[in-house]
């Protein structure tokens, strides 16, 4: 990648840049090249806030034509505030392009074929930190993220674009022991819907945790 940013002051910079890959992918699913130009903002204007921003377009290519080209925008944001010393709030967004496992259909024929598959992935995810004392901390982590599937190889072939949403939640409260070990405990719940049923799930987790920071 290349990016060429501009400090307007202390508090803003922006710039363009490009970014380029190519990915490897196992059999069937055909090798692939991807280019980015993107737009990059990045606003502190104080130690309280500040946001990242790179959003654009990516132009994704596949080996031997096996389809035309995907175009599709992307994007990174990853913002911070506190409003008070004891108060976090931590956001993120992300939207990128991955290959995915391959999948089996129908032709015409009836044949059974393997097609591989990339995805758009769309993740939001929040953090909120509140200090209740010196020792104790209580968090919230949740997030969202949108998986949509398309073909790798353009066959004559009648598939459903599938898609999955899955969301999760997870409070939980940590002491400091001391500077470098803590302790915890959580609960977390996850659910999954699909535009296939069977992938959709739900699940509730309850543990504990201990940290330690070298």
């Amino acid at each position: 990648d290349l990016y060429l940013n501009h400090g307007f002051s202390r508090s803003l910079v922006l710039g363009v840049g490009v970014e380029g890959g190519r990915n490897t992918v196992d059999f069937p699913t055909p090798d692939q090249s991807m280019v980015q130009a993107n737009g990059h903002l990045r606003f502190t204007p104080n130690q309280r806030f500040s946001l990242d921003v790179i959003a654009g377009a990516e132009v994704r290519t596949f080996d031997n034509i096996a389809r035309e080209s995907f175009t599709t925008p992307v994007f990174s944001i990853a913002a911070t505030w506190l409003p008070v010393d004891s108060t976090r709030f931590i956001f993120g967004a992300t939207r990128q392009v991955f290959n995915s496992a391959s999948r089996t259909a129908q032709d015409t024929r009836g044949n059974v074929v393997v097609l591989g598959q990339d995805y758009v992935d769309t993740n939001l995810s929040g953090t909120i930190r509140e200090r209740i004392c010196q020792q104790l901390y209580f968090i919230v982590i949740g997030g969202y993220e949108h998986v949509e599937y398309f073909k790798a190889i353009d066959l004559p072939i009648s598939l459903l674009e599938t898609t999955d949403d899955y969301f999760y939640v997870q409070p939980s409260v940590d002491l400091l022991l001391t500077s470098f070990w803590s302790v915890g405990g959580y609960y977390l719940r996850r659910e999954n819907s699909g535009s296939i049923p069977t992938v959709g799930f739900y699940s509730n987790e309850y543990g504990v945790r201990m940290s330690i920071k070298f």
